[in-house]
């Protein structure tokens, strides 16, 4: 593992943590100034990520992407003209976040409806989430589906299957 000694370059954030916090992220059993990378890495940046908020219109879902609380949720209708460009603040929201993930993601999607354009874009979301697989992160995907709705029911299935995540199916 790569150390680095980076106190000076933290000295600014010294209020912000106890010498408890500093000692946990120690790689060697001293008490000693030197620290791993990916443990303060993940201290500073999940906090320095931004919240992404848009609101929903009658063509596109509402979308809430809290990176302290590792919750992402998309609900309402999904048509827009350009799914793609309405998309891509959320995909690259997930790619940042994915570099500094907490331990569990909750992924709520409760559509009401989305057509083809959108069903690509979604799928690009679900897969920027995949690398939380193979930092052996927690990834929940709760799939809300109205319960006489097969259609959307068989989406989340299809979308299960495809990108072999794990779908919670619940019906409201």
């Amino acid at each position: 593992m790569k150390t680095l000694n980076i106190l000076p370059d933290f000295l600014s954030l010294w209020p912000l943590f106890s010498i408890y916090d500093f000692q946990q992220t120690c790689i060697c059993t001293s008490k000693c100034n030197f620290f791993s990378i990916f443990r303060l890495e993940s201290l500073f940046n999940t906090a320095n990520m931004e919240s992404l908020s848009i609101k929903a219109t009658d063509s596109t879902p509402s979308v809430e992407c809290i990176p302290d609380e590792g919750l992402l949720v998309i609900k309402g209708r999904s048509h827009p003209e350009d799914a793609k460009i309405f998309y891509s603040p959320v995909i690259n929201w997930c790619e940042e976040y994915v570099t500094h993930p907490l331990e569990k993601t909750i992924l709520n999607i409760q559509l009401e409806h989305f057509n083809t354009i959108s069903s690509k874009s979604l799928l690009d979301v679900f897969r920027s989430l995949q690398p939380l697989q193979e930092l052996d992160k927690d990834l929940v995907i709760n799939w809300y589906y109205e319960s006489d709705d097969e259609e959307l029911l068989d989406a989340g299935r299809t979308y299960q299957e495809i990108t072999e995540l794990h779908f919670m199916m619940i019906p409201y």
